[in-house]
């Protein structure tokens, strides 16, 4: 695989930066429900259904357009997650996937880049981060 796009929850657009130059035979988005993002700040339940909802729609949209999407959703057991972080779901992702490069739109939050970037980096994957142009 050439490519590892992701697509963060609160980035679901098809003008995505991270989708330029998208290739659907050779790239692969890559999106993640994870418990540390949902609990880091307290809000309602029913944002979270909606948010988490939000996103398996954009990744159903993806895929009915024949674009090959790793998706990893929560579950209500917890151990059956693919991890509790972007480190970790990333990692794992990383490992089976082998892409040559991670690319990603800036993020809202500066600590979930940090993130990201330190699993890459501890994954010897180059990663690249394109600006944000909804602002």
């Amino acid at each position: 695989m050439r490519n590892l796009a992701l697509v963060l929850g609160d980035q679901l657009s098809h003008t995505l930066s991270a989708l330029d130059d998208f290739d659907d035979a050779q790239d692969r988005v890559w999106m993640a429900e994870v418990n540390a993002e949902a609990t880091k700040v307290w809000c309602h339940k029913t944002r979270l259904v909606f948010f988490f909802s939000a996103m398996r729609h954009f990744r159903d949209e993806l895929s009915d357009a024949g674009i090959a999407v790793d998706y990893h959703e929560l579950t209500s057991d917890g151990r059956k997650d693919s991890g509790p972080d972007f480190a970790s779901v990333l990692t794992a992702s990383i490992n089976r996937q082998r892409p040559e490069k991670v690319i990603m739109t800036q993020p809202g939050d500066w600590f979930v880049q940090d993130e990201i970037e330190q699993a890459c980096d501890a994954a010897g994957i180059e990663i690249e981060v394109r600006e944000d142009r909804h602002f």
